[in-house]
């Protein structure tokens, strides 16, 4: 009697659950396997949640987020190839949350220009005002050695559950206070549409639309000004465009041959001298603008003979732009543009979770969502000579882009106009 009762219960609460990501799934461009995930994870940024399956120290609230993507990793309940349960799948977790730690703390401290880890958590992503939650003094959570499947299972059922939201939703089903109709009371829901938005769920506009905040923005990011500087703007794109590049050939790597990557490969340029070009055309594409009442005019840029003189002026409007003129520039001139941020995040969050990671996946690249088309900074191949092939002991230099290749704004510049 009483395991019908539970079994029934057990029933009732799935189709419950199952009630309330529909729910959402009808306002987000999400599918229900992804927002299922993305329940989980925000719930696990709040006070008292659940540790993590690892010991950690205080992180940013980009990399917090990333460690608990990938501990929830490939955990799907609603997936019917869903592969068996097993101790292993925890390792697999906890080894994927590592590596994504130690990724993201290179790209915070390295590569990403001051304070743009929170303006992409808070601007980006809605992680507005993030509640302190400090980890436990001992956070790991080891499962009970098992050769029980069902027993296992209930121990990931259990870890993962998000029954209390999914309670909350029951209870206020029908009641307009929780905001059902209106996600901007409610923190968890700009939070799905901050992912919605920034991984390119929402097009390649509304993407360049959210880095333009990003840029322009004080609040960390969250109140969008009316002008951005558009030098800024360039090198911001240029940074995610990096540390995507990063990221990604980390992810390839297994934890042996992690030491390979020369992160200081892909260091962003200080204020490169080529980025003049790419600055200028967003400039000048601006200027002629306000001058034509919007008529567009040949905005291209000449990488063949850079300009030494800096578009600057007494009046900040000289050199910021807004954005509707960002907006139309990127979407003639530079394309791909739109693309830095969706590619970043979704390396960020998908890599390093174990369904994701294979050391012989060579097109892990299609594994982007429909309607992202990732940017990477290019791998530049370079044909040794016949005759000193044989005695070469290191790669010739490329004519047209400087060393290291992984950081050259060259390639980045035309990695976005392709």
């Amino acid at each position: 009697m009483g395991i019908s009762a539970s079994s029934t219960a057990r029933q009732t609460q799935r189709e419950n659950e199952r009630a309330y990501v529909r729910s959402l799934g009808d306002r987000f461009p999400l599918g229900d396997a992804e927002l299922r995930k993305w329940i989980w994870c925000h719930d696990r940024l709040q006070p008292n949640s659940a540790p993590t399956l690892l010991s950690l120290p205080d992180n940013s609230d980009l990399a917090s987020l990333a460690v608990w993507s990938a501990s929830y990793g490939d955990y799907n309940p609603y997936s019917t190839d869903h592969p068996r349960p097993s101790i292993n799948s925890f390792s697999g977790r906890v080894n994927s949350a590592k590596r994504v730690l130690e990724a993201i703390a290179i790209v915070e401290n390295e590569i990403f220009p001051a304070g743009l880890s929170s303006r992409l958590a808070q601007g980006a992503l809605g992680l507005i005002n993030p509640p302190s939650r400090k980890t436990p003094a001992n956070p790991t959570w080891n499962p009970p050695v098992s050769s029980s499947i069902d027993e296992i299972s209930a121990v990931e059922e259990n870890y993962y559950s998000i029954s209390p939201r999914v309670d909350k939703f029951m209870s206020a089903r029908g009641k307009t206070s929780y905001g059902y109709d209106d996600f901007s009371g409610d923190t968890f829901e700009q939070f799905l549409e901050g992912i919605s938005v920034s991984c390119g769920r929402r097009g390649s506009r509304a993407c360049l639309s959210r880095l333009f905040a990003i840029v322009s923005g004080g609040n960390g990011g969250m109140t969008q000004q009316t002008m951005a500087e558009a030098s800024d703007i360039i090198f911001t794109t240029y940074s995610l465009s990096l540390a995507a590049s990063f990221m990604k050939n980390m992810a390839y790597l297994d934890d042996e041959n992690s030491g390979r990557i020369d992160w200081r490969s892909f260091i962003p340029e200080k204020d490169p001298k080529c980025m003049s070009p790419m600055v200028d055309s967003l400039l000048n594409h601006a200027r002629t603008r306000r001058k034509e009442s919007g008529q567009l005019s040949n905005t291209y840029f000449d990488y063949s003979t850079p300009n030494t003189t800096p578009s600057t002026a007494s009046n900040g409007s000289e050199t910021s732009v807004s954005l509707q003129e960002f907006l139309d520039w990127s979407e003639t001139t530079a394309p791909m543009m739109g693309s830095a941020l969706p590619t970043f995040l979704h390396v960020l969050f998908t890599f390093f979770s174990k369904a994701e990671y294979s050391e012989t996946d060579a097109t892990r690249e299609t594994t982007f969502p429909p309607g992202v088309t990732p940017i990477f900074i290019p791998i530049l191949t370079i044909e040794k000579p016949p005759s000193t092939a044989k005695f070469a002991t290191s790669t010739p230099t490329s004519s047209f882009f400087h060393e290291p290749h992984w950081s050259s704004f060259d390639l980045f510049a035309l990695s976005c106009t392709s």
